[in-house]
């Protein structure tokens, strides 16, 4: 395994993402970009919201800019998923968003994604060797869990 070929690509998004951080922070302070304060955050003032900017165009760049890799029609469908979901996460952070709202958009993505043909097969296991997982007739149901699950993680 040529470690070169995921090494470099992980230090670009890397690099960016300090970048971006440091840029939307500053811009965020200057223009009074920041969301907004309401019972269902917990800061005591109001933080910019920028971060998942910064994480999801670092992540975008870093694909679209790497020549050794291949985007097939499944890795179309992340980077789009991805960028909405920054979409709905920017608009959730600047107004308040209901929860099924945000839940529609969450499955509409998770359609999109079932649509490009994205599918996890199989995970690796800590202890040496694969987990496969044929799920076959459920995996669009599976693959909402798991997609909402991340979503909600990252939100709480």
């Amino acid at each position: 395994m040529d470690i070169q070929l995921y090494l470099t690509p992980f230090l670009k998004a890397f690099v960016i993402t300090i970048v971006l951080s440091i840029v939307l922070t500053w811009c965020s302070k200057k223009i009074a970009c920041r969301g907004r304060e309401d019972s269902r955050h917990i800061h005591l003032k109001k933080i910019s919201r920028l971060g998942g900017v910064a994480i999801i165009v670092a992540f975008l760049i870093s694909i679209l800019t790497d020549a050794n890799l291949v985007i097939s029609q499944p890795l179309w469908g992340i980077m789009i998923a991805s960028f909405f979901i920054l979409l709905v996460g920017l608009w959730d952070d600047f107004s308040e968003l209901d929860w099924k709202y945000q839940f529609f958009y969450q499955v509409a993505i998770v359609i999109l994604i079932f649509i490009t043909g994205t599918q996890v097969e199989y995970i690796t296991n800590p202890f040496g060797g694969y987990i496969f997982l044929d799920l076959g007739q459920y995996l669009l149901p599976s693959l909402l869990f798991v997609i909402v699950w991340v979503v909600l993680m990252m939100n709480s």
